[in-house]
């Protein structure tokens, strides 16, 4: 009988020492997974640190890109009125240049008409028509030449208001663009509901409404601060179930809870 007793207390020692000695295996695969943890944490941190900065980026060049905007349109607007001024210069010039040359053939016409009536006769008054002519002509010569001068700044300037006009329309094309590219880069949808028990949850952004696709990898936050990880596996248009990866983790998530994509997407 005592025999029996010893061979079983033997028995409970050395099952006692074999379940310490696999809890103590099962607590060192716990640590190792919590470092895994830790490390696909900090490296989640600081891809949304990086995604964050490059959407900074990206506004920094909105703004920029709409003060150049701005600037553009003040110069087209001074262009404009510059060419609006030009051309009433150039309307009074033609007007002043047709009123002289008038002047001018009514004087070579009187010229004629008075050298016809007086030839070999000795008039001396006569030299102050010649001399009014000449007038005449000088001033015809320089308002022909400020006429010119006009005409050219006139195209200049209507050179440069389109010019100005490709720059404004190519500025905001670029607007646009980014824009388009912010958006897809802001993706910011929320969880509707969590299934704890098969591990997955609804986020409320689809195909439709964000650029969300099959497979993509998200990343849960509550305040800025992160919580976990999802892989998209069903979108519809308005919203996608979503797998949670990573054991135990499901329990920490609840309606509300903020998701975006672990990567930007830029179309």
């Amino acid at each position: 009988m005592k025999s029996v007793f010893y061979f079983l207390s033997i028995l409970l020692i050395g099952a006692g020492g074999f379940f310490a000695y696999q809890n103590k295996i099962n607590l060192i695969d716990k640590e190792d997974q919590t470092v895994a943890t830790i490390e696909i944490k900090e490296q989640l941190k600081s891809n949304i640190r990086d995604e964050e900065a490059a959407r900074d980026g990206l506004y920094a060049e909105i703004k920029a890109t709409k003060e150049s905007i701005a600037e553009t349109e003040a110069n087209i607007e001074s262009f404009i009125g510059k060419e609006a001024r030009s051309n009433k210069q150039l309307v009074a010039l033609e007007s002043e240049v047709q009123e002289v040359e008038t002047e001018l053939a009514k004087f070579e016409e009187l010229l004629l008409r008075i050298e016809d009536a007086l030839r070999g006769q000795n008039i001396n008054s006569i030299q102050e028509v010649p001399d009014k002519i000449s007038e005449l002509r000088t001033e015809s010569e320089e308002k022909t030449d400020a006429l010119k001068s006009i005409e050219i700044i006139n195209e200049n300037l209507t050179a440069k208001v389109n010019n100005e006009t490709g720059e404004r329309n190519t500025a905001r094309d670029r607007l646009t663009t980014i824009r388009g590219h912010v958006y897809d880069n802001a993706m910011n949808a929320t969880i509707t509901s969590v299934n704890p028990e098969w591990g997955f949850v609804i986020v409320n952004a689809g195909s439709d409404n964000s650029n969300i696709v099959s497979n993509a990898e998200l990343v849960v936050r509550r305040g800025g601060r992160y919580l976990g990880k999802l892989k998209a596996a069903a979108v519809s248009p308005t919203q996608t179930i979503c797998d949670i990866e990573g054991e135990g983790v499901s329990a920490t998530f609840r309606a509300g809870d903020e998701v975006i994509l672990k990567e930007a997407v830029v179309k």
